[in-house]
């Protein structure tokens, strides 16, 4: 709706809908998509390893496959609403941890479902210093408040190798970062 003049849009009698929850799920999986391609040096390595020599391939082979497995990791989840919590429910399926921090939810109930089963798991909040402090990765689904929702102050808390995704809403455009510490 942001991007669209509705009032112009509708005086052509064209109908503007706002679908908030229509993409959840196909945000929630590009989010995966960069954790696991940053985890694993995947953008670089195709851009790369195919234009060196034998020698140079097997050096960069080497260096490439230090990505690190997502199971047992922490995943630190900015804005629990609709994406956040699907993002959990992904982030658990891996076997992954989840600090979630949002100052408008204490908890949630998540259903996940496997096949033609289902499981049920709570999720707690916890204060963004603690996501910050042990997050191995943390993926960011929150609007824009008029400032960086991440300061100096708050990278200093992160640990080492800290992968960052942030699929958040900046003012009229979203925008995609994602990032290795």
């Amino acid at each position: 709706m942001d991007n669209i003049d509705v009032d112009y849009a509708r005086s052509k009698g064209l109908a503007v809908c706002n679908t908030p929850a229509a993409s959840s799920q196909s945000v929630t999986d590009l989010a995966f998509d960069h954790l696991l391609s940053v985890n694993r040096f995947l953008y670089k390595s195709n851009q790369v390893m195919p234009n060196k020599d034998a020698t140079e391939f097997k050096a960069l082979k080497k260096a490439y496959s230090r990505g690190q497995e997502i199971e047992g990791k922490t995943m630190g989840i900015i804005g629990f609403g609709r994406i956040g919590q699907e993002a959990a429910k992904i982030a658990l399926g891996l076997q992954m941890k989840v600090l979630a921090v949002d100052p408008f939810i204490e908890e949630a109930d998540l259903k996940i479902n496997i096949h033609d089963q289902s499981v049920n798991v709570k999720i707690n909040t916890v204060p963004m210093d603690e996501m910050l402090a042990n997050a191995d990765a943390i993926t960011m689904h929150i609007p824009f408040a008029g400032k960086p929702a991440l300061g100096a102050d708050d990278f200093n808390k992160m640990k080492d190798g800290v992968i960052i995704i942030n699929l958040s809403e900046e003012e009229q455009l979203t925008k995609m970062l994602f990032l290795q510490l």
